[in-house]
């Protein structure tokens, strides 16, 4: 009879390791909440207010949406009762226009009232990809969700990657139970934010399904008539235009590249000129992409080959901050799942203490080389053992 693995006795030590150490950082991710607010709001509300003011525009100027001037004056009228401004004047809204269109009902709120709000969806985004996540401790799950502070910071900024990251687990459970081309629907609507979308689309395709690849059509295509009968479809070169601009005027759409924790921010934080930095983070995004392909040619799992998806869209986003990271909470279920009956355990274990660690450290310092060092160290070490894992001579059960 063949030996089965179960995980040493000492992951029980890990795990309450682990939980000791979260509810010992309690205070101070009680002290980052309380950081987050401006004059005249109890929180935030952060990064929202250029989404608010895409929604407003929506319903009041459709085909105004990307012009500056006209977001300027309506965010600059929305915040003058608080009486205060972004320190650059504006926070532009640069998003696609679906984005924008989706999200319109929040301008039938004033500004105060709708960021409550959209922080309560995104909270309920958090939950639901709790409850998508294929793993018996759901509640567990949810807390450890809410003690991680970049869980906080997407919500308290009102950042869309919750939406993103949900998308991305309803699409993962979708296609784990058959539904192939509501998953493909599901994974287009990444458009919110492409770029993290960019690498799960190229799997699609490379896996050749065709129900997926005909939701992912059918999605995209969905978005497109909205954005046509909205706001029209030249609002689409309107956003490219308004991306141009905010990467020349301010460094990348408004975040330093040396703030970037992807291998575009380590070039950056490194001093490499711009013009060399671009090139190399190609050339990267070349060998990641090639590696990639490599992966998924050597595992049959499709859990494997979504996953290293998701680390390869971190590593090699071309635009992406500390809230992106929550993507990880996509795959981090995925992985334990894979190697909990695995000599792989301790290791997956200590990912997770390290990833949960470095987090507290990056809320408190955005010192360049600390932040791209530190996560693109971190998810080399999550794509190691992706890696390793694909190349075990026992299939993976899925």
């Amino acid at each position: 009879m063949a030996n089965v693995y179960s995980p040493p006795a000492s992951l029980c030590r890990w795990w309450r390791l682990y939980a000791a150490g979260l509810i010992a950082t309690l205070p101070l991710l009680g002290v980052f909440i309380l950081q987050q607010h401006m004059p005249g709001f109890l929180l935030g509300p952060g990064d929202f207010t250029a989404f608010y003011t895409g929604a407003l525009l929506v319903r009041q100027a459709p085909t105004e949406l990307y012009d500056m001037a006209r977001q300027t004056d309506l965010q600059r009228t929305i915040l003058a009762p608080f009486g205060w401004t972004y320190a650059d004047g504006v926070l532009l809204y640069n998003y696609p226009p679906f984005l924008a269109i989706i999200t319109q009902w929040l301008a039938f709120f004033p500004l105060a009232k709708a960021y409550w709000l959209w922080l309560f969806t995104n909270i309920g985004c958090v939950l639901l990809i709790a409850r998508f996540s294929e793993i018996e401790a759901k509640g567990m799950f949810v807390w450890f969700l809410f003690m991680w502070p970049i869980t906080w910071m997407v919500l308290l900024q009102g950042q869309p990657v919750a939406l993103s990251a949900c998308l991305l687990v309803a699409g993962w459970w979708s296609w784990r139970h058959g539904s192939r081309t509501v998953a493909g629907f599901l994974w287009a609507w990444l458009l919110i934010k492409p770029q993290l979308g960019t690498f799960v689309w190229l799997w699609i395709l490379w896996r050749r399904d065709r129900a997926a690849i005909r939701g992912l059509f059918l999605g995209g295509g969905t978005l497109l008539l909205l954005t046509s009968l909205i706001t029209g479809w030249r609002s689409l070169l309107g956003w490219w235009d308004m991306l141009r601009f905010t990467a020349e005027a301010t460094g990348s759409y408004g975040i330093p590249p040396t703030r970037m924790p992807n291998f575009f921010g380590v070039f950056s934080a490194l001093g490499i000129p711009e013009h060399w930095a671009w090139p190399a983070w190609g050339i990267g995004a070349f060998i990641i992409l090639m590696l990639l392909v490599r992966l998924w040619l050597h595992t049959s799992s499709d859990t494997l080959a979504f996953a290293a998806a998701i680390v390869a869209t971190l590593l090699f986003t071309p635009h992406s901050f500390l809230h992106d990271l929550f993507l990880l909470v996509v795959i981090a279920p995925l992985i334990w799942r894979m190697v909990e009956t695995t000599p792989h355990a301790r290791t997956a274990m200590l990912i997770l203490l390290g990833t949960h660690a470095a987090a507290f450290v990056n809320i408190f310092s955005l010192a360049p080389l600390l932040v791209a060092g530190l996560w693109v160290g971190i998810l080399l070490v999550w794509w190691w053992l992706l890696t390793t894992l694909a190349h075990r001579p026992a299939p993976i059960q899925e």
